[in-house]
């Protein structure tokens, strides 16, 4: 090959590298920042995950200050999950079951002392409350692949006793 045409060909790829940063650049930044929102999101979903021990901890050890439990779990849901949650109304707290003690067993005694804390169910009764919250992402990367609300649940066993 002459050096003629070996210069030529050096001068037939010039901007060759533009045109690949151009073409692959997008895609490489789409990847990074749906690694990101992927990062963030899992971390919403530990968050949640510790609120939701917390909460069923604090209802096995009769810490559920008011009668309505629902209530008493959507404000500890709310103070637990902080930056995470920025409406209110995105929290959502719902009763699955109510699961009463049957007749096998010794019964509950029947005096003050053993008034079920809350609303649902009698003395000695397992509630599963379903609770989560709705995000329509944190940074929008996920609108353009056409998710557009993520849904973060958990479910917590209460028991009703005195």
């Amino acid at each position: 090959m002459s050096v003629l045409r070996a210069r030529r060909a050096r001068h037939g790829q010039r901007g060759v590298s533009a045109l690949e940063f151009a073409v692959i650049a997008p895609t490489v930044i789409l990847v990074l920042f749906t690694a990101i929102e992927a990062g963030i999101l899992m971390m919403a979903d530990a968050t949640l995950g510790r609120v939701a021990n917390d909460i069923a901890r604090q209802g096995q050890m009769s810490q559920l200050t008011s009668s309505d439990c629902a209530g008493s779990i959507r404000s500890k849901l709310a103070a637990g999950m902080g930056g995470w949650v920025f409406d209110e109304g995105d929290i959502n707290v719902e009763l699955v079951n109510v699961y009463n003690p049957g007749d096998y067993g010794t019964p509950f005694p029947e005096d003050e002392s053993s008034a079920p804390r809350c609303n649902a169910g009698e003395p000695g009764a397992l509630m599963v409350y379903k609770m989560g919250f709705t995000s329509p992402g944190f940074s929008g990367v996920l609108n353009w692949l056409g998710i557009n609300v993520m849904r973060f649940e958990r479910s917590v066993v209460v028991q009703n006793g005195p």
